[in-house]
């Protein structure tokens, strides 16, 4: 959940989440608010990736392919589909998709195989991993 929440940070800094807000509240699996959190995803990978090899603290070792999977889990546990339950008392039928979650898992291997930021542009692919 960190990575994902250090990777918005990362995209915040780069100027794509301004890019993202001022685009506006486009919906579907393709949107930018959707590429958005799979770009954060990504990120989370990459961060996974450099503290695994030791580039980090060393303090996570030995990450499988369900770990990363949880990864995914966690997000949409407490992330953005739990919270527009909460707020909304419903939930967008795009964030309960079961193409979301390959999705995320698969920019989350991404980011977590190459371990590189540069990976992670989520923007100029037709892939999406769905």
């Amino acid at each position: 959940m960190l990575g994902h929440e250090y990777g918005h940070h990362v995209s915040d800094l780069t100027g794509v989440l301004a890019e993202v807000q001022a685009s506006g509240n486009q919906t579907g699996a393709s949107s930018p608010q959707v590429r958005l959190e799979l770009q954060a995803d990504c990120y989370a990978g990459v961060w996974l990736r450099n503290e695994a090899s030791g580039n980090g603290s060393g303090i996570i070792t030995g990450i499988t392919q369900a770990d990363l999977d949880q990864v995914v889990a966690a997000a949409k546990a407490v992330g953005d589909d739990h919270i527009e339950l909460q707020m909304q008392g419903k939930i967008s039928p795009e964030f309960l998709d079961a193409r979301l979650v390959r999705m995320r898992q698969h920019w989350v291997t991404t980011g977590f195989n190459s371990g590189n930021p540069s990976s992670c542009d989520t923007f100029s692919t037709n892939n999406l991993g769905g």
